[in-house]
């Protein structure tokens, strides 16, 4: 006996999200650092992004603006969530577009926040080389990145594909290099290892879904004009939000 199941539906008639029943745009920001950017940016623009105690758990959040609901998520199901169209917009890292290269992601827009580099890191007096080492070890959370980078040099790389705390691999003797963000360098100082090369400078980048269309991806366009064309003197101060939703 053969089966057939019905694909789920992908958008309504004005180009939203059919499945998801509703008229307000859905924006995806990450937890964490890009959360709390996006916040400030959005913020000096009057809209609030902030989450109430009674959303902290909740898959969706209401803004202060009528049309506009938040859904955070992590930035590693952003991508997914974006070609299904299940977020109509969504701010992610440079970093994650590059290694999500397979997706399409639609329109996008440089937000100028969350500036920082995607770099290799290694013990001191190490040298990324294939006189140093043809077949290097390199702990990462970005396998693609790392991979195309180190074959650039003329190296074979071994990819150890991490979720976190990737430079312990390093101090642990795991792993040759590490492939990963940059920020102020803090961690790196501290932990007595180098900086060795920047393969790229990434920040955070607005994205409109390409199932998004029609009106519905108009509005999309105009909330983002709005929020990049407010004047700092608008900002006002975002209110802290718990550890937990951070975390």
């Amino acid at each position: 006996m053969v089966i057939t199941i019905d694909p789920m539906p992908r958008s309504g008639t004005d180009g939203g999200n059919s499945f998801m029943k509703t008229d307000k745009l859905i924006l995806g920001v990450p937890k964490g650092r890009v959360m709390n950017d996006t916040r400030r940016l959005f913020d000096r623009s009057g809209i609030d992004l902030s989450i109430s105690r009674k959303d902290e758990r909740a898959i969706f959040a209401d803004t202060s603006r009528a049309d506009l609901t938040l859904c955070p998520v992590r930035s590693s199901d952003i991508p997914l969530l974006l070609e299904e169209g299940v977020l109509d917009i969504a701010v992610l890292g440079g970093d994650v577009i590059a290694e999500a290269a397979n997706l399409s992601f639609g329109s996008k827009r440089d937000l100028d926040i969350c500036k920082c580099r995607l770099s290799v890191i290694g013990l001191p007096g190490a040298f990324v080389s294939r006189t140093y080492i043809r077949r290097p070890r390199v702990a990462t959370k970005y396998p693609r990145i790392a991979r195309e980078y180190f074959e650039r040099q003329g190296c074979a790389p071994d990819i150890v594909k991490m979720y976190g705390s990737v430079e312990l691999a390093l101090l642990a003797g795991m792993a040759h290099f590490v492939v990963d963000i940059v920020d102020t360098g803090a961690t790196i100082a501290r932990n007595n290892l180098r900086e060795l090369e920047v393969i790229q400078k990434t920040g955070a980048i607005a994205l409109i879904s390409h199932r998004t269309t029609g009106a519905r991806r108009q509005r999309c366009h105009d909330l983002l004009s709005h929020i990049l064309d407010a004047p700092h003197s608008l900002r006002r101060s975002a209110p802290a939000m718990s550890e937990e939703a951070i975390l």
